[in-house]
């Protein structure tokens, strides 16, 4: 079984996030099983370790081990908007994503897979990511939800 192969995946077990300084790891944990997808990539902060379990998400860090929430009862016009690369916007123009970012506080690029648990942690309120596979983010899933806010698409 491999990891993009979700409908086995119960999710809702135990998930990690873990960046270190070239590699991007993902791990679904299930019990009697480990699912582990890496990634090149390069991150600004190594050695952070972000999981979901037991209903709660965590972070874990150089200062210790701390719960993640996000931010709450936030409006739109107060919202941080996070997306990957300004250039997937113009791939789907009928998604109207200007109209989105003129109504949030400040819209920013970059980031990948950092942005997902800074937006579990309450950093960013709203993330749009047009190009992500499930080995992406079948992990961050339990992280984000146990954190407080939901994952969709865009359909």
């Amino acid at each position: 079984m491999l990891l993009t192969d979700h409908k086995y995946i119960n999710y809702h077990n135990l998930s990690f996030k873990y960046c270190i300084r070239y590699h991007n790891i993902s791990f679904c944990l299930r019990k009697n099983d480990i699912k582990v997808r890496t990634k090149r990539s390069t991150l600004l902060f190594p050695h952070l370790i972000f999981f979901g379990l037991m209903g709660k998400s965590w972070f874990f860090g150089r200062l210790g081990i701390m719960r993640m929430r996000t931010r709450q009862e936030i409006m739109l016009h107060q919202a941080i908007l996070h997306i990957t690369a300004p250039e997937s916007v113009e791939i789907y123009p009928n998604n109207r994503f200007d109209v989105l970012k003129d109504k949030v506080l400040i819209a920013r690029y970059g980031g990948e897979c950092y942005v997902m648990a800074m937006l579990a942690a309450g950093h960013i309120d709203i993330c749009v990511e047009y190009s992500l596979q499930p080995y992406d983010i079948i992990p961050l899933i339990p992280i984000i939800e146990h954190a407080g806010r939901v994952v969709i698409t865009l359909d």
